[in-house]
């Protein structure tokens, strides 16, 4: 009789078992799935994707036996890791002033909205900040913290490090004079849990600076991103242990490297064509200086090479350019008079689309060299203009397959969280983008319906 008590107390107690706690009940699994390996390139079919408290607990076949409380049948639909955004900005998305944006916005879940619309419904999800001005840093330090399943990831690097110049300091620049200004800042990020940090290699910084910033930053095992542009090159940057850049039309707009400051040349030509004007500048330089320097320019074949040996990473950026040249899927309303291209006559604008074809074929040319490309759309749509830079990306003749590898694994490793992003492995987060319609079948199908999964929860 006592046997008996106690098997039926077991039996019953076994009986009141929570589901959620059994280890044979997960929280979610996709089954059926057509999962996208990014660290091979290759498919895998006919997978099942276990998900438990947020996490891929474990990729099976589809025939193995699992239980959990939601059930996702992706009948053979790609399934991808979710996109990662090296390039974002506060003020891209909220507005260049952060009195404006308070004023529109009456709340921090107002802010935390916003910021989600710009990225998840398009499949972003999660977003590092390259440089964002003092008046974001309370916004900035909150959503670095903010861990929810209904928004992206966000990683925040404050603002950029420049040094002082004249005129009105862009909005993200944060200048230093002197080491000790470099020293306290980095120092104070640091402290503050910020692992990114951006060297903005404006004209005011000197090399002595840009040293000096790039060491102690990287003695703290801080990730450093630089623009580099002026004084410092590319190579000269790679010799002193920078690996991080941002972004593909820098490689043409080297000013120090082509002298662009005193060459006669590039100047008359900017002159001939562009009559000094400040409609657009942000647009014709760039590309102006694709065309300064060529296709076929042996010092970026040069540098090119060198990125590849040191393992260098470079954002491509392309749609910011391309979308103004009627080359993207859609066009944002410029920000600013700095970035306006309405009023470009017809030889201008066709000057552009050869600097754009330029440029466009040296981005090739890093992938074709193995140097590892990195999404950064530095864009107030940041979510669009992903989905667009994918598109330009494969028209160059990137395999869809390799440009979802450049939108994930490689830029979680860019920014140094591989280990949470980037793959559908176990122990990833489970950060995922189900397509209705394959877009290894037809790329524009990346534009199409979509589910997007952040850890864990499921978003239509």
């Amino acid at each position: 009789m006592k046997h008996f008590l106690i098997l039926t107390l077991v039996c019953f107690t076994m009986g009141c078992i929570d589901p959620a706690s059994d280890p044979d009940n997960h929280d979610l699994i996709i089954r059926n799935a057509t999962i996208l390996n990014t660290i091979t390139g290759q498919t895998e079919l006919h997978k099942t994707i276990v998900i438990d408290s947020g996490v891929i607990t474990a990729v099976l076949d589809a025939e193995t036996e699992v239980e959990a409380d939601s059930i996702i049948d992706a009948n053979e639909k790609l399934v991808t890791p979710g996109f990662i955004d090296a390039v974002g900005h506060l003020d891209d998305v909220f507005g260049e002033r952060p009195d404006t944006m308070n004023l529109q916005l009456a709340s921090v879940p107002d802010c935390i909205k916003k910021f989600s619309d710009t990225y998840l419904p398009y499949g972003v999800t999660t977003v590092r900040s390259s440089g964002d001005g003092s008046g974001y840093y309370v916004l900035g330090d909150y959503l670095n913290q903010y861990r929810d399943p209904a928004t992206p990831d966000f990683y925040f690097s404050g603002g950029s490090l420049a040094g002082w110049y004249e005129g009105s300091p862009y909005i993200n620049h944060l200048l230093v004079q002197d080491s000790s200004e470099v020293d306290y800042w980095i120092n104070t990020y640091n402290r503050n849990g910020l692992s990114s940090i951006k060297i903005y290699c404006n004209n005011a910084l000197t090399y002595p600076l840009f040293t000096e910033a790039l060491y102690k930053a990287t003695s703290l095992e801080m990730v450093v991103t630089s623009q580099v542009q002026s004084e410092i090159t590319i190579d000269s940057a790679l010799s002193l242990g920078l690996r991080n850049f941002e972004h593909a039309s820098t490689l043409c707009y080297q000013r120090n490297l082509f002298h662009f400051n005193d060459d006669v040349a590039f100047n008359d030509t900017i002159e001939k064509y562009w009559h000094s004007q400040e409609d657009g500048i942000r647009v014709y330089r760039f590309l102006e200086a694709a065309n300064f320097v060529g296709a076929d320019n042996p010092q970026i074949a040069m540098t090119i090479r060198n990125m590849k040996q040191h393992n260098a990473t470079m954002t491509t950026s392309l749609h910011f350019f391309a979308q103004w040249l009627g080359k993207t899927w859609f066009c944002s309303t410029p920000k600013a008079a700095r970035f306006e291209t309405q009023n470009f006559t017809e030889q201008q604008k066709l000057r552009c689309v050869n600097g754009y074809a330029i440029l466009a074929k040296y981005v090739k040319a890093m992938y074709d060299a193995g140097v590892p490309l990195v999404m950064g759309a530095d864009h107030k749509d940041g979510g669009k203009a992903m989905l667009s830079e994918i598109l330009l990306l494969n028209e160059l003749g990137i395999p869809m397959e390799n440009v979802f590898q450049i939108a994930t694994i490689n830029t979680a490793r860019a920014i140094r969280h591989d280990d949470q992003y980037g793959s559908i492995e176990k122990g990833k987060r489970a950060n995922l983008v189900i397509f209705d319609a394959n877009p290894l079948e037809d790329p524009k199908n990346v534009l199409g319906t979509k589910t997007v999964i952040k850890d864990g929860s499921v978003f239509r």
